[in-house]
């Protein structure tokens, strides 16, 4: 592997392949939202119909790649603002910056939640984020206890020796989950959630610091291809202890070449279609947060499950997906206007 130390295009201040890749992510977690009624994942609401096994396979898919994309990404830009731009540097306004951004709006969906969807929450459930509310006090936990080594990790030291420390992390990280889901039986819980992504967010960071590169991006491309047919396989084939940990490396690999691989995309600042990426990367958050409400009230409150999605499966998918994005797409706009940004 060769390592280069290269510039990421920039528009506006904006780095574009972080860009483009959280939006990818967020699509990819809103397609698998959409998917959940016909794959069956969500029973515990629902009287979901009997699960369509392709979808169920897809979705499965999707989701095991978009949550690690996103902690990935998350990594990366945390060390870009914390050594190009000198932010998260004083602990109290790091942790006052975060608790606003994650933590606030989490209180404040579990209350929707809670009024607009009358379902019995466990209390582990409201505590640690109501559906995929978890993603947030996660991501915050992940936030002060990479903050607490991240002078360790971005110390100057030759690549080899951070791909040593970062494979090590890995390998802990994992035998520390399975340690926890032996205890606990369910790694759904914050610690357990935790543990399956932090490695994840600080590989991102490994990654910002070295950008780790093939020269040949074709090449990667073709890599990329090759790892998520050895991703299907540890999915669907491989029942080992040790399946857990390969398909863990496996995603990082996909992580690191796709970034890469976007960190060569230019796109015109002024041409429609950055500022359509802009504007859904800009409002991803936003979105993440109002597009699962909307589904649920739509499978609350209609029939929408019981007719369409049963006797057109494929089809009501893709209508939904298109429009629950458009709807959080759009009120996330207007809550940007408002200045809702702290509560919602």
């Amino acid at each position: 592997m060769k390592i280069l130390i290269q510039n990421d295009h920039q528009s506006h201040g904006r780095l574009l392949s972080v860009s483009i890749f959280r939006v990818i992510s967020m699509l990819m977690i809103i397609l698998f939202h959409c998917m959940c009624y016909s794959a069956g994942f969500w029973e515990e609401y629902f009287h979901c119909a009997q699960p369509v096994v392709p979808i169920h396979d897809a979705a499965a898919m999707v989701v095991s790649l978009a949550l690690p994309a996103f902690f990935f990404v998350s990594g990366f830009l945390y060390a870009y603002l914390y050594v190009e731009k000198d932010k998260y540097r004083n602990w109290k306004s790091f942790m006052v910056s975060k608790f606003k951004r994650l933590i606030l709006p989490t209180i404040t969906w579990t209350i929707i939640y809670l009024a607009v969807l009358p379902f019995r929450y466990p209390l582990s459930e409201v505590l640690t984020g109501i559906q995929h509310l978890w993603f947030l006090p996660v991501l915050f936990c992940v936030f002060m206890i990479v903050r607490l080594v991240t002078p360790w990790l971005l110390a100057v030291r030759k690549p080899l020796v951070d791909i040593v420390i970062a494979s090590a992390v890995v390998m802990v990280n994992y035998l520390l989950l399975i340690g926890y889901q032996r205890i606990e039986l369910d790694d759904s819980l914050l610690i357990g959630r935790i543990l399956t992504y932090l490695d994840y967010f600080i590989v991102g960071i490994m990654m910002y610091k070295h950008r780790f590169a093939l020269s040949n991006k074709l090449l990667e491309i073709i890599l990329v291809v090759l790892l998520l047919g050895c991703h299907v396989a540890c999915m669907n084939i491989f029942v080992t202890l040790a399946h857990g940990l390969v398909n863990t490396i496996v995603i990082i690999a996909i992580c690191i070449l796709v970034m890469d691989v976007l960190s060569a995309v230019s796109v015109d600042g002024h041409s429609i279609a950055y500022r359509i990426l802009d504007s859904l990367d800009k409002n991803s958050m936003g979105i993440y947060l109002i597009h699962q409400v909307l589904i649920m009230v739509l499978y609350q409150y209609t029939s929408y499950d019981e007719s369409f999605l049963t006797a057109h499966p494929y089809s009501a998918i893709v209508a939904l997906f298109l429009s629950v994005l458009l709807v959080s797409w759009a009120l996330s706009s207007l809550k940007r206007k408002l200045k809702l940004e702290p509560y919602l």
